[in-house]
């Protein structure tokens, strides 16, 4: 045998040549920044401010799996601005899509707290459908600067309903409010405290119905 055909079928370091090796890309991975990223600029017609929910792009599970992992928020509506903070919060039944550099989600929200405005601060119970728009980050990721559009706006119509009828029943208090938000109604419970006979505290709940009217809040006739 030659030398040639002793050279053939073996690399040039001397071992047999075999397939080339691929080498496995890293795997996908998702962070999540939580409310010490700072809070964002007003961005609704409402003024709604927010401290940003971040996380890395990349698909529809990215989106899903970034809000399953906020559990409290804190943020301003309305103007002046009204203070929400919700110690526990959960988004249910994400359904998420991506295109086009943005992202849109629409999911159910359950939410216990409080919110404090005009020298009040009454407990908040919150159960709603809302529609989350989110928008690349100055950084890495996604960001949601309006992550409860439709509590924040039924929260100004409640705001602004309270206001209307204190005017003809001083010292008149909100306690609490349970609200429930469909697609173009909200259903809310209001704890009321009053001025009673004698001047003491009279307790009182009452419900009603909010309707999506034009862009804004009003409540049904």
């Amino acid at each position: 045998m030659n030398r040639k055909q002793q050279a053939g079928g073996r690399s040039p370091g001397g071992g047999a040549a075999g397939p080339p090796k691929h080498r496995k890309g890293p795997g996908r991975w998702l962070a999540l920044l939580l409310p010490a990223l700072g809070v964002a600029g007003a961005v609704t017609a409402v003024g709604f401010r927010e401290r940003i929910v971040r996380f890395r792009a990349g698909g529809e599970d990215q989106v899903r799996a970034a809000l399953a992992a906020v559990t409290s928020l804190r943020f301003e509506a309305g103007a002046p601005p009204l203070s929400v903070e919700l110690p526990r919060v959960a988004y249910r039944d994400v359904s998420a899509a991506v295109e086009g550099g943005k992202a849109t989600a629409v999911t159910m929200v359950e939410a216990d707290g409080a919110v404090a405005f005009d020298g009040q601060a009454p407990q908040l119970g919150y159960l709603g459908r809302e529609v989350v728009a989110l928008a690349p980050c100055a950084g890495p990721g996604w960001c949601a600067a309006a992550p409860l559009p439709r509590l924040a706006e039924v929260l100004e119509a409640l705001r602004r309903r309270h206001r209307a009828l204190a005017q003809a029943e001083p010292g008149r208090r909100v306690r609490a409010w349970q609200i429930r938000v469909e697609r173009e109604t909200a259903e809310v419970g209001e704890d009321l405290e009053t001025a009673g006979p004698g001047g003491g505290p009279a307790r009182s709940r009452v419900r009603f119905t909010l309707r999506r009217s034009g862009g804004a809040w009003v409540e049904a006739g």
